[in-house]
């Protein structure tokens, strides 16, 4: 977080391999053409993946920002248990 309230307060530029070892990038793509390669290949991998789950992974990205690990926990068991009926526990 320091890096970012570092970029915040003085509005300094930076360039892509400092943003990478910060973490604030998922890539770095050399030139155009294999920054569209890559980005073909993750679309393809995202959309390849049920919908519904890529909205309880997100949902659950979204939450995990504002929770502690403990509510994290909970959150995903009680979704969990919500969308798959058949895989609940007998009481």
């Amino acid at each position: 977080m320091s890096w970012v309230r570092e970029l915040a307060f003085t509005g300094r530029q930076f360039d892509a391999s400092e943003a990478s070892r910060f973490g604030f990038v998922s890539h770095v793509a050399v030139d155009q053409s294999s920054l569209r390669e890559a980005v073909s290949k993750l679309a393809s991998a995202i959309a390849s993946k049920s919908p519904v789950a890529l909205r309880a992974t997100k949902e659950m990205c979204c939450y995990a920002e504002g929770h502690d690990p403990d509510e994290c926990m909970h959150y995903v068991r009680t979704r969990g248990r919500s969308m798959a009926p058949c895989c609940r526990p007998t009481m």
